[in-house]
């Protein structure tokens, strides 16, 4: 566990009796099967009992199936259950389940998949197993429920043979699942990955993707598939485990993301990620309200919002009002709300957040979390102005209940409408409230860290091949990671040298990362501090984002002697990234004359966390290029690289290779856009601003492996004219087996998320899109389609 961060772990190793099938229809258990529960420090309280099917206790731990020979070849549910409670544990917790079956008894032996149960007869074949975690015990199930896990019809593979049909049960996977290169999905085991987690914060795993409804206690069932066993044959695994961990964000979570995604099957998908559910409605009565979960109309983002309408009546003695909540675990038989300690835990959580817009504008809506029985009891309620434009509502939860216990939260979010919200002139009628992306917010959990208290923390240093080397050391009073320059005359190639990470695990596909890093100098003037630039890149390079701080114009983003600057980097990954590894990077390269040929900068204090408190506020500028190329121009360098060229077609930019061999230095073009006003944060803000470009690129190159390497760099002022202090840029290259490159027939969708340092100075960027060839093909062409640039809030509290 390990890969997952900085977690204590409970571990429950349930040996499972082995699987015999005899003429008399009963299996035996070889062996003292028992559960060893061992309870960590610091993890809190964590507890299982295996369970037999009537409910009474396994005396032996066992898990077992029983059955005659006719049942051989079909899923069967165990003979016993596992159920499971908890307390006390820790923010940001998960208990996930898997098998070791390479660390078994039998191993497994086998070239394949060793989920499952081994085959004592041939230990390189593992039968199947599934789990599935209800809220609800075997007796809790009617007879001949369709829902009993137990029914005869429900555990039932898919024609993919992906998951069942019912998306109740999730496949075991073990330690060593390898992925299928035959499907799109990277099936190798991750720790903490949603589809090995049972339960977390989220509530228990009751589909394939999604947690809903967050239980004190939860059930676990196991099946397994004897289509691979033969009657006698037995079968068993002495490492299936389950175990609690921390160290995973559950935020942000959702209330509301999106309805239904409609389509035909197999295509027919769910949006899973829904929690709560808006059952609370107040002073209805009985018309008043009118709710649509699958409102298409323009929503905030994907295919629909959550649409509320209030005629403008309430009841008798209620005045004219009414009012919505989303609640769980819901309401009972009587239409009375639930709230108990079935709620939500949401410790760790900063911010509720979601954007609301109104079909009358100015009208106004109030909002607010929590019930007087909850846990954290009741917000105060806030009052939103809205437009007929979408606008972001915030609830600052840590600013307004600092020491709040989120612990057992039943009331999500509440919004009332009513008389006292009408703009100036309305007085009757009513109005309609569209919301949409209604999430909490929360700490970033922390991935890994370098703080150099007392050595550099297996970082390595290297220089280049006919570069002038720059000096690295270790400065054990600075606890840093130094880079000097060498002194004296600067050679006309410049002077570099770089301090590299080992490999940081879990980069995981689809999610943004924040590093921060702290950096400073002996130089006493700004201006001639050497340039320097920390990086973070794919294990096999395929994508690097990169930010460079330069000591130009007034210099103020860089650091001087007695005076360290702290620094921020983004990271996100393609959607089909398939790598779980990364390397950090930090730079000295000196190419300038004017800056110190003997000062050093160093590198300290790093952070690398999961970014998971960023969304949309407003979009800062967006080019379709259907007009030709809207201010952007296409550029070259005359005598150091070879020229591809450019021009504005079919609703892009396009840069051509020359159609000839690629001569040593390289061939390198440029398409930079106007410059484009942002807006800059203080040091002292407690709402920062991130910038987030998305773009997309198109190619007419067949093979992803002769794609040249492309990317989007995002300059503070302009590069070319000399005044850049500040540039970040993401570059693809299609190395490894080039599966982040757009081909022939399929664009590729990337993003560059770009923020300012304190004290930063500019207050515009340019893009810098770029097309970059060594080895690459000569003659095809790149297209950079659809650029929108994003000002985003995020989350900067501790």
């Amino acid at each position: 566990m390990d890969s997952i961060g900085k977690s204590a772990i409970i571990r429950v190793c349930i040996i499972i009796a082995c699987l015999v099938f005899i003429l008399s229809g009963y299996c035996y258990a070889e062996g003292n099967a028992s559960v060893n529960v061992v309870n960590l420090a610091g993890v809190g309280n964590f507890t299982i009992t295996v369970r037999n099917k009537d409910g009474s206790v396994s005396p032996d731990g066992a898990i077992q199936w029983t059955g005659n020979s006719a049942e051989v070849g079909a899923w069967r549910v165990a003979d016993q259950y596992l159920e499971i409670s908890y307390s006390d544990l820790p923010e940001s917790w998960g208990i996930q389940i898997y098998t070791d079956n390479k660390n078994s008894n039998p191993a497994f032996a086998g070239a394949g998949n060793p989920a499952g149960l081994v085959r004592l007869d041939n230990a390189s074949i593992a039968i199947p197993l599934a789990w599935r975690v209800s809220d609800k015990a075997p007796s809790e199930y009617t007879s001949g429920d369709t829902a009993s896990p137990y029914h005869p019809d429900n555990v039932i593979e898919r024609n993919d043979y992906k998951g069942m049909t019912n998306y109740l049960w999730h496949f075991i996977k073990d330690k060593n699942t390898p992925d299928d290169p035959e499907t799109p999905e990277n099936e190798t085991f991750v720790n903490g990955a949603e589809d090995v987690t049972i339960w977390s914060q989220k509530g228990i795993a009751w589909n394939e993707g999604a947690k809903a409804t967050n239980p004190r206690k939860a059930y676990v069932y196991l099946a397994a598939r004897l289509t691979t066993i033969s009657v006698g044959v037995q079968a068993k695994t002495t490492t299936l485990t389950a175990e609690a961990f921390h160290g995973i964000s559950p935020f942000p979570m959702y209330i509301y993301k999106n309805a239904f995604k409609y389509g035909t099957s197999p295509n027919f998908q769910y949006t899973l990620e829904n929690h709560y559910a808006p059952a609370g409605w107040m002073n209805y009565n009985g018309n008043n309200i009118q709710l649509d979960d699958q409102c298409a109309t323009t929503p905030h983002s994907e295919e629909h919002c959550f649409k509320y309408v209030w005629n403008g009546t309430g009841t008798q003695t209620g005045g004219k009002w009414s009012g919505i909540a989303w609640l769980e675990p819901g309401l009972d038989s009587g239409n009375n709300w639930i709230i108990d300690d079935r709620g939500y835990d949401l410790r760790g959580v900063t911010h509720l957040s979601f954007f609301a817009k109104t079909n009358l504008n100015n009208a106004k809506m109030k909002y607010y979390m929590g019930h007087p029985n909850d846990s954290c009891g009741q917000f105060p309620v806030l009052i939103a102005s809205l437009t007929t434009e979408w606008q972001p509502c915030i609830l600052p939860i840590k600013i307004l209940k600092p020491t709040a216990d989120m612990s057992h939260v039943s009331v999500g979010l509440a919004v009332t409408l009513g008389e006292d919200g009408y703009p100036a002139g309305v007085t009757s009628g009513g109005y309609t409230v569209y919301l949409d992306d209604i999430r909490f917010l929360g700490i970033e959990p922390l991935l890994n860290e370098y703080t150099f208290v007392s050595n550099p923390e297996n970082w390595t240093y290297v220089t280049y091949p006919d570069i002038q080397a720059a000096l690295g050391s270790y400065d054990s009073a600075r606890q840093s990671l130094k880079i000097a320059g060498p002194g004296g005359a600067l050679d006309p190639r410049g002077c570099a040298g770089s301090w590299n990470s080992p490999q940081i695990s879990d980069i995981r596909k689809e999610k943004l990362y924040k590093m921060t890093f702290d950096t400073g100098t002996d130089a006493s003037n700004r201006n001639v501090v050497p340039e320097f630039r920390f990086r973070i890149h794919s294990l096999n390079t395929q994508v690097n984002t990169t930010t460079t701080v330069f000591s130009q114009g007034d210099a103020s983003a860089c650091p001087k002697s007695g005076d360290d600057k702290r620094y921020e980097v983004y990271f996100t990954t393609p959607k089909d990234f398939t790598g779980k590894d990364a390397v950090l990077g930090f730079d000295y390269i000196n190419t300038i004359a004017s800056d110190s040929t003997s000062a050093f900068v160093d590198l300290k204090n790093i952070s690398v966390k999961e970014a998971t408190n960023v969304f949309d506020i407003e979009k800062k500028a967006e080019y379709s290029f259907q007009a030709g190329s809207e201010g952007w121009t296409f550029i070259t360098i005359p005598g150091s690289w070879q020229a591809p060229s450019g021009s504005a077609v079919n609703s892009s930019l396009r840069i051509t290779g020359p159609g000839t061999a690629i001569e040593p230095r390289g061939c390198l073009g440029i398409w930079q856009s106007p410059a484009i006003s942002i807006q800059v944060p203080t040091q002292t803000s407690s709402i920062g601003y991130l910038h987030k470009i998305v773009f997309t690129v198109g190619t007419d190159i067949s093979d992803a492996a002769m794609v040249p390497s492309i990317g989007l760099a995002v300059n503070s002022g302009d590069l070319l004219a000399g005044n850049c202090q500040v540039s970040t840029m993401t570059q693809i290259n299609s190395v490894g087996d080039a599966s982040a490159s757009p081909v022939l027939g399929k664009d590729r969708t990337y993003e560059v998320y770009f923020t300012m340092p304190a004290g930063a100075t500019e207050n515009s960027v340019t893009l810098l899109f770029f097309y970059l060839n060594a080895d690459d093909s000569p003659s095809g062409y790149i297209d950079l389609k659809d650029v929108k640039i994003y000002k985003e809030t995020r989350d900067v509290l501790p």
